[in-house]
């Protein structure tokens, strides 16, 4: 809930980065550009230089990607990327030019220059440069957000290039196709341009550890001693690029014979391609990314390794054109649709600090050998070994792959486990990969649940909550005193947990600790309706109690949720927030109809209290009675509301939360013995009164009082004068709330708007950017206005996830 509202303040800047679409179009333009010329450049080479040929290139290739690698990669971080990228797009238009004027006969020195040139122009530009200035906009939060877009961009660019290929390819000479280059580079070019002075990149961040080559392969055995996962990460890249380059020297082989005419091997690899985009569309929004969620990441990795066994089987008994494509489909279609995404998750098995190195191992190392030994292997099997002998040793090969990658998927959770036990990543962060856990890591989770440590106790109760099978650790986590815990986070993780093993002992231990608040509701209820109109604090109590009686609701509908594995709950229970009576009461009697009737029943009159009763009042004379029948309890909110309602008649306990259940994130609720000091005077309780002032506005009086309590530490109080100006224009992306006075909008010394207290402004909200300079936000009396920046924002959203229920 908190996380949506805090959306919606921050709706501009959230969910619209404002250098997206600059970015997207120019990964179409960029992946268009590279498509256009790899198939040219193939095409190309294989009709005059000829596929025996390529070996050739793959050893130069290899001996130059490292020296390349890491002057490109020193230049790249050391200037302007747009400017460079500029330079970059005027040398590809004169090369493109060059080489058209040159291609004139069989100079084969000029078709290894172009297929090498092309070859570079791709693997820089995709992999290197492109990544590098979208980090230049792109924080760590806007990369997991807009990720898919840029991938889904480059997707289309491919499918585009492909195609644009194909058609010119009916009508034009394969070297005249090199005439549409420079078209494409000034698009990229100006949309260069025009991104340099529309968008600001973010302020560079020092790095302790720059992408150094050298560096990183100094840095390679020690790296590879404290994770052992690396090396299997390397190797797996050394036998990937030995079995792709041999695929693709064997394809072009055949293309080469099938299609002897250069523009129909072009339009025929332009068709290749159009086809493996569209394919990885398809696959990655329909296969990749669900079997992700229910397999996980460890699974999802063997998956590659079979389909490029199976590639070479096929081959094994016949080499020809059907096969050819099949193996080309596996080599770039599939490669880019799950090989990829999932090698880039494995990464997360890596401490964060450490990935720039390894990539830039695995990219710049690790590829130039495993380049290079393929073109030696394949320029000595073309005189001693039959294209039949050569697929033998690539079954063999992919099966050393599936091994390693066999090795990296029994090692990749036990990596992640182990980094977040060291705090270096998140669950947040790798939440997504962390299902059906087997059985065989009970006995790690076990040791971390019997931990004293709190981020311990919470990460062994989230992967509980993850196993494949939960009820093996219930008793663990039953046994432990985590139900018991006067912090509510503990207890909520361990709910989570036992609902998910969704047996019958489950269930009973979850109602067995529900009855406390059943007993509880039933006096709230109550008291709710007793307070009297003009009690002191009576309007506090009252919020405090309705606020209570929505989370119990929140709570016991979430965890009957979890304990159904039918999920016919998730289809009953938005209807209960129907304004539609009749729709309201069905939903309410089919509640009443599942089987799990008992955890409805207690909060029955909850559900059904309609606005009218809710206000219901009864007066009663002896107010204090009532307080005296307040069943034991942990709630602090209900102890609070207790002594609000009379200070000197506290019969609950008011010993403060356990140490250990205490957590650096989170905000210090004030508790009773501060307020018995104050008197019980909420005026002489900053935080409280404004805890309650944040409740009362229709901005976020829908959160609970435990999510209010967040957003309340992060807000800025500040005190105006009347007649004081705001510089609100100067923080557009700040929101401000009135607390205590009024203010007003000027323009042009005019009043446009009044802000009193509970209202909210920020610069979009108010007025266009071309009328700033004119406007003014005056304090109209003395008071005080709430600010919450962006930058508090993610704090919020961080504190968030220790606190919903999943």
């Amino acid at each position: 809930m908190l996380t949506s509202i805090i959306q919606q303040i921050f709706d501009n800047s959230l969910k619209k980065q404002p250098a997206l679409s600059h970015l997207i179009f120019l990964a179409v333009s960029i992946m268009i550009l590279n498509s256009i010329t790899f198939t040219i450049g193939s095409s190309l080479f294989l009709s005059n230089a000829g596929a025996q040929n390529l070996p050739i290139t793959y050893i130069l290739i290899g001996l130059l990607l490292i020296p390349l690698f890491t002057v490109f990669s020193q230049i790249v971080d050391r200037f302007n990327r747009l400017q460079l990228f500029q330079y970059i797009i005027l040398i590809v238009i004169l090369l493109s030019l060059i080489f058209r004027y040159l291609l004139i006969g069989e100079n084969l020195v000029l078709y290894y220059l172009l297929f090498l040139s092309i070859y570079f122009l791709w693997l820089f530009s995709i992999n290197i440069f492109f990544p590098s200035l979208v980090s230049d906009y792109f924080t760590t939060l806007d990369w997991k957000r807009y990720g898919p877009f840029l991938s889904l961009a480059t997707a289309i660019g491919g499918l585009l290039g492909g195609g644009l290929v194909t058609s010119f390819s009916t009508y034009l000479k394969t070297e005249d196709i090199l005439f549409i280059i420079p078209g494409i580079c000034v698009i990229m070019f100006l949309q260069v341009v025009y991104l340099q002075n529309s968008e600001k990149p973010l302020e560079k961040q020092s790095s302790e550890n720059q992408n150094d080559q050298l560096e990183s392969i100094k840095n390679l055995p020690k790296l590879a001693k404290q994770y052992p996962i690396i090396i299997f990460l390397a190797l797996n890249t050394v036998i990937y690029i030995i079995l792709f380059s041999v695929t693709d020297f064997l394809n072009f082989s055949i293309y080469s014979q099938a299609f002897p005419d250069d523009r129909q091997l072009t339009g025929f690899l332009g068709l290749m391609r159009v086809i493996n985009n569209i394919l990885q569309l398809f696959i990655i929004y329909f296969f990749t990314r669900p079997l992700i969620q229910r397999v996980g990441v460890s699974k999802m990795t063997l998956v590659y390794g079979f389909t490029t066994i199976g590639s070479f089987i096929l081959r094994a008994f016949s080499l020809d054109l059907p096969t050819a494509i099949i193996a080309h489909i596996n080599n770039d279609g599939l490669d880019k649709s799950i090989n990829s995404p999932i090698q880039t998750l494995n990464f997360n098995a890596v401490p964060h600090h450490l990935v720039g190195q390894l990539r830039m191992l695995c990219d710049g190392l690790f590829s130039s050998i495993g380049l290079t030994f393929t073109g030696i292997i394949l320029f000595i099997s073309q005189v001693f070994f039959t294209p039949f002998q050569i697929v033998e040793g690539g079954i063999v090969l992919s099966i050393g792959l599936l091994g390693i990658r066999y090795i990296i998927s029994n090692s990749y959770l036990p990596s992640i486990i182990t980094l977040l036990r060291s705090h270096l990543v998140s669950l947040e962060d790798v939440g997504e990969v962390l299902v059906d856990l087997s059985s065989q890591y009970n006995p790690e989770i076990t040791q971390l649940l019997k931990e004293h440590n709190y981020d311990e106790q919470i990460l062994g109760l989230e992967l509980a909550s993850r196993l494949e099978h939960p009820g093996d650790v219930l008793e663990e986590i039953n046994n432990k005193s985590y139900l018991e815990s006067d912090y509510g986070l503990l207890a909520d993780v361990a709910l989570i947990a036992i609902a998910k093993a969704r047996n019958e002992r489950a269930e009973n231990i979850i109602f067995e600790y529900l009855q406390s608040d059943y007993r509880l509701v039933k006096f709230t209820q109550q008291w709710r309706k007793q307070i009297p109109e003009d009690r002191i604090y009576g309007k506090e109590i009252k919020l405090i109690l309705d606020d209570y009686h929505q989370q119990l609701i929140h709570r016991v509908l979430s965890l009957v949720v979890m304990l159904d594995e039918k999920q016919q709950l998730s289809f009953i229970r938005p209807l209960l927030n129907s304004h539609d009576i009749r729709l309201k009461a069905n939903a309410i009697e089919a509640l009443l109809c599942l089987p799990y009737k008992r955890f409805i029943l207690p909060i029955l009159p909850l559900l059904e209290v309609t606005s009218k009763n809710s206000l219901e009042i009864s007066q009663i004379s002896n107010y204090q009675l009532a307080i005296k029948d307040l069943p034991p309890t942990n709630n602090l909110w209900i102890k609070i509301a207790a002594f609000l309602a009379d200070p000197h008649l506290l019969l609950v306990p008011m010993e403060p939360m356990p140490q250990q259940y205490y957590h650096p994130k989170f905000p210090k609720i004030p508790h009773l013995e501060s307020l018995r000091k104050r008197d019980n005077n909420i005026e002489n309780y900053d935080s409280l009164r404004q805890l309650f002032f944040l409740k009362s506005t229709s901005l976020l009086g829908n959160l609970y009082l435990d999510e209010l309590s967040i957003v309340n530490s992060l807000l800025d109080c500040l005190k105006y004068q009347a007649g004081e100006a705001i510089a609100w224009s100067e923080n557009p992306e700040t929101l401000y709330l009135v607390y205590q006075g009024s203010l007003v909008l000027l323009y042009d010394s005019e009043e446009i708007r009044e802000f009193k207290p509970g209202e909210s402004f920020k610069q979009p909200d108010c007025l266009e950017d071309r009328l700033l300079s004119n406007t003014a936000i005056l304090a109209k009396t003395d008071c005080q206005v709430l600010r919450l920046s962006k930058n508090k924002f993610q704090e919020v959203i961080d504190m968030l996830s220790f606190m919903e229920l999943q």
